[in-house]
């Protein structure tokens, strides 16, 4: 009675295919989960808003960074700068702007380094931001799973020790067994 098949080579092949499969399924997860990541973030609505005099400082040669500056791609544009201790507004070309934060020019007369700088100012800014609708609905399913594989590691590392032994004791099975019956049909 030939008893090949059984759990040999058989069994073997469809273990090893079926880690090919899981192997292949998690990798497409990732890349599209990626590719999802990078699309839902250029879809992202712009918003609007205004801040009124918002206190910074003290402004001076280095600048300051005006408080939502920290929102996703971010664009500030000063409309009014007034010395917060005097209460006089601060010409244009007493400040410079870009991004979102604020300086005192280099080179600017003595009256207005005497005035402006290094102290207090009140700013009324816009800014422009990519608001976190759909990210956010999506952070779950992006964000999630590298939680997931950083705060698990060591139950992954005892995983893939189980299944290689799992695999070995297989292999040593059906090499077993085909040794068996070779030397009994051979005798």
């Amino acid at each position: 009675m030939n008893k090949r098949g059984i759990l040999g080579i058989d069994t073997i092949k469809a273990v090893i295919l079926a880690l090919l499969v899981m192997a292949v399924f998690v990798v497409v997860t990732f890349l599209v989960t990626t590719t999802l990541r990078t699309s839902v973030e250029s879809i992202d609505r712009s918003q609007t808003a205004r801040v009124i005099n918002e206190t910074v400082g003290p402004v001076d040669e280095a600048g300051v960074t005006l408080g939502k500056a920290g929102y996703r791609q971010v664009s500030c544009t000063v409309q009014l700068a007034i010395n917060a201790t005097g209460g006089k507004p601060i010409a244009a070309g007493n400040y410079t702007s870009t991004g979102c934060n604020i300086a005192f020019p280099l080179g600017a007369t003595e009256e207005a380094v005497a005035d402006y700088n290094a102290s207090n100012w009140k700013v009324t800014y816009s800014y422009v931001y990519a608001a976190n609708y759909s990210n956010a609905l999506t952070e779950y399913v992006l964000v999630g799973p590298g939680r997931f594989f950083t705060n698990v590691p060591t139950f992954f590392s005892l995983l893939g020790v189980v299944v290689l032994i799992l695999l070995i004791s297989i292999i040593i099975v059906a090499v077993t067994r085909f040794r068996q019956e070779g030397t009994i049909e051979n005798l």
